[in-house]
């Protein structure tokens, strides 16, 4: 989260012990665009989804990827 947020990126954090779907929700209810999943195995490969909440779609990538991503996004609304 730290990194996102030196890059440049708005991070909210959602705690573990509730079900993805859930985060999805809310993050649904406040109008987030993309959410990044990390979990033991982006961690051990430094390869994180993120997933767009518009399309559903999803896909692996690097942190400096993703915040091009979402820099990319919002310079578009």
């Amino acid at each position: 989260m730290t990194q996102l947020r030196g890059m440049g990126v708005n991070v909210a954090f959602g705690a573990a012990g509730r079900k993805l779907v859930d985060h999805f929700k809310l993050a649904e209810k406040k109008h987030i665009h993309y959410v990044v999943i990390i979990g033991e195995q982006e961690l051990a490969t430094e390869q994180y989804t993120l997933k767009n909440l518009q399309t559903t779609e999803s896909a692996k990538h690097s942190l400096p990827r993703i915040v091009s991503i979402v820099k990319d996004y919002r310079a578009t609304q």
